[in-house]
């Protein structure tokens, strides 16, 4: 973590929104973001909940599913 001027790993513990905090409690904004791949932050509650209702319906099943052909489309 020298790159950011922390001479010790950093233990992140939770993020939201644009926030992170490691496990001593201190909170940083994230300006990494996942390098894009939060552009809505972190918890964000619309995509966690339909992470939740994807996941309901099942993870992984080893063949086609509907979903996959519309998001190809």
């Amino acid at each position: 973590m020298r790159a950011v001027g922390l001479d010790e790993p950093l233990f992140v513990r939770r993020g939201e929104g644009a926030w992170i905090e490691d496990e001593a409690g201190r909170r940083y904004i994230d300006w990494v973001m996942s390098w894009g791949a939060l552009i809505f932050g972190h918890a964000d509650p619309e995509t966690v909940e339909a992470v939740v209702a994807a996941a309901r319906e099942g993870t992984t099943f080893g063949a086609s599913t509907e979903r996959e052909v519309e998001l190809a489309e």
